[in-house]
């Protein structure tokens, strides 16, 4: 199984650590590390790229930060998605974002590095309820009723 992991540029190593510790024989892995500190001589690593949707293609499964972009990227391409909750951060708002995704069965929520691995266990007999994106056509309506218009 082809794991990609992705953090978009914010640094949460806890989570490249508590995933390698999950990996076995079975998984082939690329971390996007962004500006973090992690490092390990047989996982390939990767800070930036210019076209992330190529790791994206060729993985199984995503592994996540809750960031709205990612996710949302990630669940409008059908991917398999296990969104975590970066408890690195100072303020939880990515737990709504993780609670979403899980409600709403598109993917694995993840609150706490800790159980990752049973996250990775679960996910590949997962099969995600479709995401289907709603377009937001109210903004003219609202401008108009601002007066902004």
């Amino acid at each position: 199984m082809n794991i990609f992991v992705t953090v978009g540029s914010t640094r949460y190593d806890s989570l490249f650590f508590a995933v390698e510790k999950a990996l076995n024989a079975n998984h082939n892995a690329i971390f996007q590390i962004a500006d973090g500190d992690y490092n390990h001589d047989k996982i390939t690593t990767i800070r930036f790229v210019k076209n992330i949707n190529v790791y994206y293609q060729n993985a199984d499964v995503i592994i996540t930060h809750a960031g709205a972009g990612s996710v949302y990227n990630l669940l409008e391409m059908g991917k398999k998605v296990i969104v975590v909750q970066n408890t690195e951060r100072v303020d939880p708002h990515q737990q709504d974002l993780v609670k979403f995704v899980e409600e709403n069965h598109f993917g694995l929520g993840c609150y706490n590095v800790s159980v990752i691995a049973d996250k990775i266990n679960q996910i590949e007999n997962f099969q995600p309820v479709p995401y289907i994106n709603k377009e937001f056509n109210k903004a003219k309506e609202i401008c108009g009723s601002l007066q902004l218009l």
